[in-house]
């Protein structure tokens, strides 16, 4: 962690991570997935948080550098590391786990900002309680309605003591709405990678969270991949929108989630209450399923899978897949559809800008600035 004096870009202070007494790098390194990254840093009450990879948890002095409070958030021996970006909220710092790969249990803690001392902890799935499910005020979306989840609805969908190791893990992004004093995240895909040895839903992986802040205890839940087979992960950014909509049955709704997952699908959410109100694929080649059933908000997986890219039918000689590997579109959220979309040849993994003036800007792996009219 190095920050930059923005007048002459000389470096004020610089924290180098130094392995604690008994700690292998190499073994942390060796269990990091995927590759040895880190997605942010966050700040508040005068302090720099840090989720490091061997899963530590420090808390910085942003003026001198020095260590304020660190805490173990997790043990690499079992295979747990941290690669997400933490978050503050009031006075708190929010921070989850990676290790799913590695029959790692997902969760989502909370340290108090002032002493790094642990407020809350609720695990991706398990015992209601230590999930944070009330199983009859936490809702979740099915048959066309918001419901209760009930009582055990995570040990119901895992056979035996499965998900102990059941993965879930919560190495994204999270988002904070002020107003209503809930976070709102994904947890990934579900453990063992090897779908024969978990049947079942798997709940609560592959899942969109409502928590509240100060408790942890989850409003509400949805779950985008059941029994996920292709580690899809969810764990996206959940993006918060105010704009109004009209639902496909006609209610109204105007303080919105939506997110994009790996699955191939735009989900928008009212976020007070976890309704599911669009589900479509924002990508073409998507085929492990056919569409998202509204009323049971579940995928519809079709009978035949063609997993090459730009292979040819071996009828007609036409390709039936594009062979491009990355794209950059414009969704509108409340109805789920492209209004427009440029395709590119590689994966866009860089960030977006937007401006007022209705220009949005993004970079390409070859190298490329790219600014495009947001309009057209």
């Amino acid at each position: 962690s190095t920050p930059l004096d923005q007048a002459t870009q000389s470096v004020i202070w610089e924290y180098v991570y130094a392995p604690d007494k008994g700690t292998d790098q190499s073994q942390v390194i060796s269990v990091m997935c995927c590759d040895v990254v880190n997605r942010g840093l966050a700040y508040g009450d005068g302090k720099i948080f840090l989720a490091q990879g061997d899963a530590t948890l420090v808390a910085l002095d942003a003026k001198t550098g020095k260590i304020v409070w660190k805490v173990k958030n997790g043990d690499p021996k079992t295979g747990m590391t941290a690669t997400n970006a933490p978050l503050v909220v009031k006075d708190k710092v929010l921070t989850g786990i990676s290790g799913g790969e590695f029959g790692v249990r997902g969760f989502l803690a909370a340290y108090n900002i002032k002493d790094g001392s642990l407020v809350w902890k609720k695990y991706s799935m398990g015992p209601d309680d230590e999930v944070g499910l009330d199983p009859e005020h936490t809702m979740t979306w099915t048959d066309g309605k918001m419901a209760p989840v009930g009582k055990d609805s995570s040990l119901k969908t895992w056979q035996g003591d499965q998900w102990k190791i059941g993965g879930g893990t919560t190495w994204g992004w999270y988002s904070y709405d002020p107003d209503l004093n809930l976070v709102y995240y994904g947890s990934g895909n579900p453990s063992t990678w090897n779908p024969v040895q978990r049947p079942g839903d798997n709940k609560w992986s592959m899942t969109i969270w409502a928590r509240d802040v100060d408790t942890g205890e989850a409003k509400w839940v949805y779950q985008m991949t059941p029994h996920d087979e292709w580690d899809y992960d969810g764990i996206n950014e959940m993006m918060l929108i105010d704009q109004e909509m009209t639902a496909k049955d006609g209610s109204k709704h105007s303080k919105l989630l939506t997110h994009f997952d790996r699955n191939g699908f735009g989900y928008t959410l009212d976020r007070v209450t976890g309704e599911l109100l669009v589900a479509e694929k924002f990508d073409k080649a998507v085929n492990w399923a056919t569409h998202v059933e509204y009323t049971a908000g579940q995928p519809y997986v079709g009978a035949t899978l063609n997993i090459f890219p730009a292979r040819a039918n071996v009828k007609t000689g036409e390709k039936e897949s594009s062979n491009h590997m990355g794209s950059f579109t414009a969704w509108d959220p409340t109805t789920g559809t492209i209004a427009w979309q440029f395709d590119e040849p590689f994966s866009l993994w860089s960030g977006m800008v937007s401006t007022a003036g209705d220009i949005v800007i993004y970079g390409t792996l070859e190298g490329y600035l790219k600014v495009r009219d947001a309009k057209t």
